[in-house]
C-alpha cells in the first residue's frame, strides 16, 4: 500500500519508506494503467480543447488508480469530480476490479449551459463500466445520502470550514482517504511544503493540524515522487505536462476529543468571521475572548487572535487587545506557526515576525519546511513584492515614455 511516512504536525518524513510497496503496486497492475494513461492522454488534451479542466498530475493520477486497485473498494465516495478527470482514474480501477461503486458528489450544475451529468459522462473513457458511477448533483454538505465508504478522494473547496465538516462527518466513515492539493515541494530549502501556502489559514492547515490532534500519519505524492523508478513509469504517456504533486493520502480513524472540539470551534470562528465583516464588531471581540480564553486547542486561539488583525486591531497597537496564549514552542506545529505568521504579518509587524521565527527554531518542523515558511513570510512583509512591483511600474514607464 501507499507509505504512511509524513508526520503532519512537522511534515519531517522517512524518504525510503513505503518503495517497495509502490514498485509492487506498479508491477502488478503496471499493464492495465499503462493502457489507461495512453487512452487518458487524448482523452484529456479533448478535454482541455472543451475548456474543461483536468488538473491531476500524471503521478498523483496512477497513485490513486494504484490505491483504488490495492484497496479493491466495495463502496468509493468523490468529493468532488468537477468535469470528471479524477473520476476516470478511481472508475477504472473500480472496472478493472470487477466490483465496486462511485458515489460522485459536485455542487456544479451545468458548465456552459450543459448539464454536469452530461459534462463527465462525455469525459470518461469508452473502456469504464459508467454504471459503477453514481453522481449527485448539489450542496454535499447538505446532502443526508454520503455512505460509509471503504475509499474516500477529496477535491472540493479548500476552505477550513469545509476542512471541520469533513473532518467531522466523513473521516471516521471512510477506510482510506485520499486528498488533491495540500502539500507540494518545496523550493530550494528543501522540504515539503503546504500548497497555496501563504493564502491564510485553510484546508491545508486545518487537515494537517487535523491529523496531528488524531495522531496520524499521512503520505505525501511530492514525498515519495523522485523515489519511484522512473523505469517504472517511462511507458506511460504524459498527460499533465509540469504539473506538480499536491495530493496526500491517509487511513480513515475515528475523531479524538480534541479533534472534535477544533471542529465545533471553527465554526465558531466562521461565526466571527462574519460578525466583523457586518460590522458586529463587539459581538465579535466577545466571541474571540471566550475561544483565546477557554480551552480550545491553541490552533483555535490563534485562529481566533488572528481575526483581531482582520478586524483593524494590529498588534502592538491595540497591544491590549491581544491575549498572552502560552506556547510550548519545542511542540510547535507547522499550522501553528503560520496562524502565528498570519498575526505578525497582518499586524504589519516585522518585530513580532522576528521574535516568531527565532523561537521557532525550537521547534521539531523539518529545517526544510520552516526555511520555505519563515523566509517568505519574512519577503513579505519586508514589502519585496511591492518593491518588484514598483520597479515592473518603473520599467513600462519607461518604455511607454520613449
Amino acid at each position: 500500500m501507499l507509505p504512511l511516512n509524513v508526520d503532519p504536525s512537522t511534515l519531517r518524513y522517512d524518504r525510503k519508506a513505503g518503495i517497495p510497496e509502490i514498485t509492487d503496486l506498479y508491477r502488478t497492475y503496471g499493464q492495465d494503467l499503462r493502457e489507461l494513461c495512453q487512452e487518458l492522454q487524448s482523452l484529456r488534451a479533448g478535454m482541455l480543447k472543451q475548456g474543461y479542466s483536468a488538473d491531476l498530475s500524471d503521478c498523483e493520477g496512477e497513485l490513486l488508480y494504484l490505491a483504488v486497485r490495492a484497496t479493491a473498494p466495495e463502496t468509493a465516495v468523490e468529493i468532488s469530480p468537477c468535469h470528471g478527470y479524477s473520476t476516470n482514474y478511481i472508475l477504472a480501477a473500480l472496472t478493472h476490479n470487477r466490483k465496486g461503486t462511485l458515489y460522485s458528489f459536485e455542487i456544479q450544475e451545468d458548465v456552459a449551459g450543459r448539464p454536469i451529468k452530461e459534462v463527465i459522462q462525455d469525459n470518461l473513457s469508452r473502456h469504464v463500466d459508467q454504471s459503477r458511477l453514481k453522481l449527485s448533483v448539489g450542496d454535499v454538505m447538505k446532502n443526508e445520502t454520503i455512505p460509509a465508504c471503504d475509499f474516500l478522494f477529496l477535491d472540493s473547496c479548500h476552505e477550513a470550514y469545509f476542512a471541520a465538516w469533513y473532518g467531522a462527518v466523513l473521516l471516521e466513515k471512510a477506510k482510506f482517504v485520499f486528498v488533491h492539493d495540500l502539500l507540494i515541494e518545496g523550493d530550494s530549502s528543501g522540504g515539503i511544503v503546504p500548497k497555496a501556502a501563504f493564502l491564510g489559514i485553510a484546508e491545508q492547515y486545518y487537515l494537517l493540524q487535523t491529523l496531528h490532534l488524531n495522531r496520524q500519519s499521512c503520505g505525501s505524492v511530492a514525498a515519495i515522487r523522485h523515489q519511484i523508478d522512473p523505469a517504472l513509469r517511462e511507458h506511460h504517456p504524459i498527460r499533465n505536462p509540469g504539473a506538480g504533486e499536491r495530493s496526500i493520502f491517509f487511513k480513515g480513524h475515528p475523531q479524538s476529543e480534541s479533534a472534535q472540539r477544533l471542529h465545533t470551534a471553527q465554526g465558531r470562528i466562521e461565526e466571527i468571521k462574519k460578525l466583523g465583516q457586518r460590522g458586529f464588531r463587539d459581538m465579535a471581540l466577545e466571541r474571540i475572548k471566550q475561544i483565546t480564553s477557554g480551552t480550545e486547542a491553541l490552533f483555535s486561539r490563534l485562529q481566533a487572535v488572528a481575526c483581531l488583525p482582520q478586524m483593524g486591531y494590529r498588534y502592538p497597537l491595540f497591544d491590549s487587545m491581544f491575549p498572552h496564549l502560552e506556547i510550548n514552542w519545542k511542540a510547535l506545529t507547522v499550522s501553528e506557526l503560520v496562524v502565528l505568521l498570519e498575526i505578525a504579518l497582518t499586524s504589519c509587524n516585522r518585530m513580532f515576525l522576528r521574535q516568531i521565527m527565532t523561537q521557532a527554531k525550537k521547534s521539531s518542523i523539518d529545517p526544510g519546511t520552516y526555511r520555505y515558511l519563515t523566509n517568505h513570510y519574512y519577503r513579505m512583509a519586508s514589502g519585496e513584492p511591492l518593491l518588484r512591483l514598483g520597479s515592473a511600474a518603473r520599467w513600462l514607464q519607461n518604455r511607454v515614455s520613449r
